[in-house]
């Protein structure tokens, strides 16, 4: 059994792996390959990975920190499932606002389709999320991972490695129970096949 300086480390450790490896970082990490992928021109990628990451992952990041500085939520991870039905809809309603930015401003098609599964695993994961507290951030790495395959192929399998560290962040924080991780996980990349 872990005891003391040992015990701080891991939870430390597990702690970091869970902020690096939270839904907005994801998020953003999957509209910058979406867009590289998508655009004919740097700037062009640049460009589309900016505006949709502050739509997609910054409003509702900003709503969730305003939810915590007002003590309505616990903390920006919402470790209890009821503090996750707002944020959820607020990611909902970001990723259809970003589907009609990206149809009015004819955004590549490929774009359009993220955001078109983006808004669907809102949805999903708002649904499950009112009877059960999936792991959004295993569903947020599961998608990454998932879409990063599909674009570069068996040369970035090693980023498969992902998805079990940020799942055990999770446990060892004690924030879900494997069946949680698990789900969130395998939610994660059959989204992603959506694309």
């Amino acid at each position: 059994m872990l005891q003391g300086v040992e015990l701080r480390r891991r939870v430390a450790f597990a702690r970091w792996c869970s902020d690096v490896g939270s839904p907005p970082v994801f998020t953003v990490l999957t509209i910058a390959l979406i867009a590289g992928a998508a655009s004919h021109t740097l700037s062009g990628a640049i460009a589309w990975a900016s505006a949709l990451s502050l739509i997609v992952a910054g409003l509702p990041l900003a709503y969730v920190l305003w939810l915590v500085r007002c003590g309505v939520v616990t903390d920006i991870h919402l470790p209890l499932r009821r503090e996750r039905v707002g944020p959820i809809i607020a990611s909902l309603l970001a990723a259809l606002g970003a589907m009609l930015l990206g149809y009015k401003l004819a955004a590549p098609l490929l774009i359009q389709r993220l955001l078109s599964v983006y808004a669907a695993q809102a949805l999903i994961l708002g649904v499950i999320t009112l009877w059960w507290k999936i792991s959004f951030h295993a569903a947020a790495v599961g998608f990454f991972v998932g879409v990063a395959l599909a674009l570069g192929g068996t040369t970035l399998a090693p980023l498969l490695g992902l998805v079990p560290l940020v799942g055990w962040a999770r446990l060892t924080l004690h924030r879900h129970t494997p069946r949680q991780v698990i789900a969130g996980a395998i939610l994660g990349l059959l989204t992603a096949a959506l694309l």
